[in-house]
């Protein structure tokens, strides 16, 4: 058997006796017939790899490397091959000049796991929740194990994609539209996951940009999560100073002066609370716009 390009570390022979494995420190696992003919390279290791094995149905192979991981590999063809026409489908349909090279998956049966790992591609890349959720319908045609609601499974697969969307929507100025986002991702999720950074990121982006009111309860819920991050309070204190709230913003630039060490930082945080207890609001136009362009 020739086609390693270095030493052969390792050998498995396939529990039916129809496959041949070898290691090499070439970095690559190869498959062959017995009689040496090569029928497969697997080539994502980073380094040597020292030992592999088969799976008792000779379907998958596990590779061990001084890259220190362990790699399962599929050989189950039919599989592989469903699993190329599914990729590919979608691509053959917009390219209308390559559609009759459809007929090569014409006979290759799809799989309810095929039809999920499209549904989650769809949603997660595209965000299109009915079209994922077409997908996992097919999918529960043809495994009734599956039991859960396409539509329900679609959207809250969607709702962290949809939440970091509202965030991006927000750094642009779009706070309705940021507002929007996020109590979509609640309603696709309520469950979902949203860390102060997220909320703190409405807060100060809608505070900036005229939205303070809109956006107290997201200021609100960063510093009930997080009630000694300094930024949060930092940026409660903004919105509350510009919803007229000076007290509060006094009490929440004072916390901020507390927790972090940059002098410059303070000083300029001691300049509003003096403004603010005067009850002036230090936030002009111009400070406002400084404070946009220190955050790009």
């Amino acid at each position: 058997m020739i086609g390693h390009t270095g030493p052969v570390l390792g050998i498995a022979f396939s529990p039916k006796g129809d496959l041949i494995a070898t290691a090499s420190n070439d970095k690559t696992v190869r498959v062959w017939k017995p009689d040496g003919t090569p029928l497969l390279t697997l080539n994502d290791h980073k380094e040597q790899v020292e030992s592999l094995a088969f799976s008792p149905h000779s379907n998958q192979i596990v590779s061990v490397s001084d890259d220190k991981t362990i790699r399962l590999w599929n050989l189950d063809l039919d599989d592989l091959v469903a699993r190329g026409c599914n990729w590919v489908d979608d691509y053959l349909k917009s390219k209308p000049e390559n559609y009759p090279n459809k007929h090569l998956c014409d006979d290759v049966q799809p799989s309810a796991q095929l039809f999920l790992e499209k549904g989650n591609r769809i949603v997660t890349n595209n965000g299109d929740v009915e079209g994922a959720a077409t997908k996992y319908r097919e999918a529960l045609k043809l495994d009734s194990n599956l039991k859960f609601d396409p539509l329900t499974e679609a959207k809250m697969i969607a709702a962290p994609g949809v939440r970091d969307e509202g965030g991006k929507l927000a750094q642009k100025g779009k706070i309705k539209e940021a507002i929007r986002a996020y109590n979509v991702a609640q309603e696709y999720h309520p469950n979902l996951q949203i860390l102060g950074k997220h909320w703190d990121k409405l807060c100060r982006y809608g505070s900036l940009h005229s939205h303070g009111t809109d956006v107290m309860f997201a200021c609100d819920n960063a510093v009930e999560l997080q009630p000694e991050n300094a930024q949060f309070r930092d940026s409660r204190g903004l919105a509350r100073a510009l919803t007229g709230d000076f007290n509060g913003a006094v009490e929440d630039f004072e916390a901020f002066i507390q927790q972090v060490k940059s002098t410059e930082q303070k000083a300029q945080r001691q300049l509003w609370i003096e403004s603010l207890k005067k009850d002036e609001n230090p936030f002009t136009p111009e400070v406002l716009n400084s404070i946009i362009l220190n955050m790009i």
